[in-house]
């Protein structure tokens, strides 16, 4: 339980004083956690500077095409919007690590982040896949796939395991999501 919940405050107005404060300094300590550029057309001000878009929540049916226009792009948040494909200049990327798909309208797995070398993260879950591609071998880098809340089966839940078990191309094994 929050200490300030227990404090003894004179009125009201010191009580949303201490809790304001708390959340400040609350606020203070995570945000660094999200930087980078929140608008598209601010990160093209700077195109060369920017690592870390975030394009949540923005109503998008489709990937910009001035996002390829960031050549130092390794950070890209696409959560909760309304794709449900991904263009194929994604793989032109080169730098991008992390991935953000997670609950936009994807049935199936874009096969373009198979092709994207530098990739370590993605994250894509609660949309509507039903099937993963056959082969996941291109994920040579992958370390996290995020799966959660996808139509699924366990047959192809257990496939997916399976194919991205330990191995020697992949010593360190990936940390996987269903």
């Amino acid at each position: 339980m929050p200490y300030f919940l227990y404090e003894a405050y004179e009125n009201t107005k010191q009580k949303a004083i201490g809790i304001i404060s708390i959340l400040l300094v609350a606020a203070a300590a995570v945000l660094p956690l999200f930087e980078g550029e929140y608008s598209l057309e601010k990160a093209l001000n700077n195109s060369i500077k920017v690592e870390i878009l975030f394009l949540n929540s923005n109503g998008l049916d489709i990937v910009p095409d001035d996002v390829k226009k960031l050549p130092n792009l390794r950070v890209l948040h696409l959560g909760f919007n309304r794709l449900q494909s991904l263009p194929p200049w994604i793989t032109e990327l080169n730098k991008l690590e992390w991935i953000g798909l997670g609950g936009n309208h994807f049935r199936e797995f874009p096969v373009e982040l198979l092709k994207i070398s530098r990739l370590k993260e993605v994250d894509i879950h609660y949309n509507r896949i039903k099937k993963m591609p056959e082969n996941l071998s291109p994920f040579k880098r992958l370390r996290v796939l995020n799966l959660k809340s996808n139509s699924m089966s366990p047959e192809e839940k257990s496939r997916i395991k399976n194919s991205l078990q330990l191995s020697e191309k992949n010593p360190d094994g990936i940390s996987l999501t269903l």
